[in-house]
């Protein structure tokens, strides 16, 4: 459970995770960012590790849910999975960002 209302991520994990979060690809992310394709696995590994995690849309997930800054149960998001994004995207609303 997340009870401090902090995103899970060091600064460097955050890094990453908002660019795999945007559909980057590992390789994607270590172009954009200057690093190596190694660390950018280690930072995900790390995470999923840390949070009992599989997978790296589960790490997205948890990212997703951790922005609205109230508790939640990892256990929760790996069973409800993509309904999570699903509600998120339901109650959010929508901004088109330009790049």
């Amino acid at each position: 459970m997340n009870n401090d209302n902090k995103l899970p991520f060091s600064p460097a994990e955050l890094a990453v995770v908002e660019q795999l979060a945007r559909g980057y690809s590992e390789k994607e992310i270590a172009d954009k960012l200057n690093l190596s394709y190694h660390t950018v696995n280690n930072h995900l590994r790390n995470i999923r590790e840390r949070n009992a995690l599989q997978k790296n849309t589960e790490v997205i997930i948890l990212y997703a849910a951790s922005l609205s800054k109230k508790k939640f149960s990892i256990k929760d998001i790996k069973e409800l999975g993509f309904a999570i994004l699903f509600t998120l995207v339901n109650v959010c609303e929508y901004t088109q960002i330009r790049m």
